[in-house]
């Protein structure tokens, strides 16, 4: 499975339970081929594949996205925003599969 199917596939029921409602092969077709670049840090920092793109691709939406990136305190590298969020949303991918 690409990292675009594992989202498409997943990120749809994440969402809904974190009560965001978007059109995901908008995402997807957006942002979803930059994922796989974080491959090895996902993995170095034991985060499922599938869990950290669904992660990532939180990053691009409101109100995650003002978290990362330009944020009011500096720079939060997209990566760093995941692994510090990791058990954050954990209940709610659980729920979501």
């Amino acid at each position: 499975m690409s990292p675009q199917d594992h989202i498409e596939a997943k990120l749809p029921s994440f969402l809904k339970l974190l009560g965001i409602q978007i059109h995901v092969p908008g995402i997807v077709s957006a942002h979803g081929d930059k994922v796989s670049q974080y491959n090895y840090q996902l993995e170095e920092a034991n985060i499922a594949l599938d869990y950290g793109y669904c992660l990532l691709m939180l990053t691009y939406l409101t109100p995650y996205d003002r978290e990362c990136r330009e944020t009011d305190t500096g720079w939060v590298s997209p990566i760093s925003w995941v692994i510090a969020n990791k058990t954050r949303f954990e209940s709610a991918w659980i729920q979501s599969q």
